[in-house]
């Protein structure tokens, strides 16, 4: 018996299968890959309203207050409580991978802040508690000279890790911050990427409009920042429809930092004074770099 046509009808159907097979997973390649690009896509064009949102809410003369009643409101809230969670308010770290005495400042001013932001972390133990700032500044900066001299180019944030296990559980709890937070009651703690960034940029690291009552602090001192928040805060409640006079100027900050001591510190000198204005209207569409799928926002 000749078996030879039922091997090569055999065959014939077999890779006529495989072809179908093969073809049917590159087409679920192609949609999966599809698929993914459209969200990301969506996902970022999406974070671009909120950031512009955040940003709207915070400038608002509405956020001042709550209304509880017909009448009746809660106090005025100082503005510097709320406007620092836009993403202007964010100190960026890329000025620490420079050598230069502004550098030095930085970090000086970085590790203060860090360390006043989150030094009540229930998590924080008391081998990390004394030094924690540092071991995390230094280890971010070791992470991204690490990754810029194979990449050339700067790893975000959130995908920076840790070899101590201590360290980078206690970094991952940052990273998420806590729901709640208060921070002129020190209650809670915000995401660590609600108050630093790092990217390729060589303007001035701190925007002083959106800049946070411990920023403040970390740059000129308790006494200082307590003078600035006590002339800010009387404007602002005197005259709560002049949201972009609310921060002091430039010469009325050097001014009241001088009356107190014998020079101005250095510390301006990383301080971008523009004057406060909304944040421009987000694109409309995002295109996904991989996959160049674009998603336009129907917001």
């Amino acid at each position: 018996m000749n078996i030879l046509p039922l091997v090569i009808t055999f065959l014939l159907i077999f890779g006529a299968i495989s072809i179908g097979f093969l073809s049917n997973l590159h087409s679920d390649k192609k949609e999966s890959e599809s698929y993914i690009g459209s969200l990301k896509a969506l996902r970022n064009l999406q974070n671009m309203h909120e950031d512009a949102e955040f940003e709207r809410i915070a400038a608002s003369d509405e956020s001042l207050f709550e209304t509880l009643g017909d009448d009746e409101k809660l106090p005025i809230r100082y503005f510097r409580e709320t406007r620092f969670e836009s993403p202007k308010g964010r100190v960026n770290l890329y000025l620490l991978s420079k050598t230069s005495s502004q550098s030095k400042l930085l970090y000086q001013i970085a590790s203060t802040y860090i360390h006043e932001v989150y030094k009540n972390m229930p998590s924080l133990n008391d081998k990390l508690r004394e030094d924690f700032a540092t071991q995390v500044l230094d280890g971010i900066l070791a992470a991204e000279t690490k990754y810029y001299k194979s990449k050339k180019t700067y790893l975000k944030l959130e995908d920076i890790e840790f070899e101590d296990p201590d360290l980078q559980h206690l970094y991952l709890k940052m990273l998420r911050g806590t729901n709640t937070y208060d921070l002129k009651k020190k209650e809670g703690y915000p995401s660590f990427l609600r108050l630093f960034s790092f990217i390729e940029d060589n303007a001035k690291p701190i925007y002083y409009q959106f800049a946070s009552s411990p920023l403040l602090e970390a740059m000129f001192g308790k006494e200082i920042a307590k003078a600035v928040e006590e002339k800010e805060f009387e404007f602002q409640k005197e005259y709560p429809e002049k949201e972009k006079e609310f921060a002091l100027s430039e010469n009325s900050l050097r001014e009241l930092i001088f009356s107190g001591q014998d020079k101005v510190p250095k510390t301006i000198e990383l301080i971008d004074f523009s004057s406060f204005s909304k944040k421009d209207t987000p694109p409309r569409a995002y295109t996904d770099t991989k996959t160049n799928i674009t998603r336009r926002s129907a917001l």
